[in-house]
């Protein structure tokens, strides 16, 4: 996980959650 916030990052996230 990188440490800037990116949209692709926190859509991502929302799939692993």
């Amino acid at each position: 996980m990188p440490d800037y916030p990116t949209a692709e990052v926190q859509g991502k996230q929302i799939l692993c959650s």
